[in-house]
């Protein structure tokens, strides 16, 4: 559908247990369909800004599993989206 297709962008956060290889995860995370940017904010945790749809966190997980690195989590930051979201988050009333 229209929604599908839409030019919304997610941002994921995701958090390794240890990140020693930063470039070879921010490289590997780059390839991933849909990912369109990838920056380290914290010394185990990358913030990963995607383009569309919700099996792109999906495809980063298992980028992540395939090579080995533990993740400890992975969490949806934003959703450009869902603005309804957003203005709960911030305890905003409708």
């Amino acid at each position: 559908g229209i929604k599908s297709r839409s030019s919304g962008h997610n941002i994921f956060r995701i958090e390794f247990m240890s990140a020693k290889e930063e470039r070879a995860i921010a490289e590997a995370l780059g390839t991933v369909p849909g990912v369109g940017a990838v920056s380290r904010v914290s010394a185990d945790t990358f913030r990963i800004r995607t383009q569309g749809d919700r099996e792109v966190g999906y495809r980063i997980f298992q980028t992540a599993a395939a090579n080995g690195w533990d993740v400890a989590q992975i969490y949806l930051e934003s959703r450009s989206l869902e603005n309804t979201f957003l203005s709960l988050v911030e305890g905003g009333e409708a």
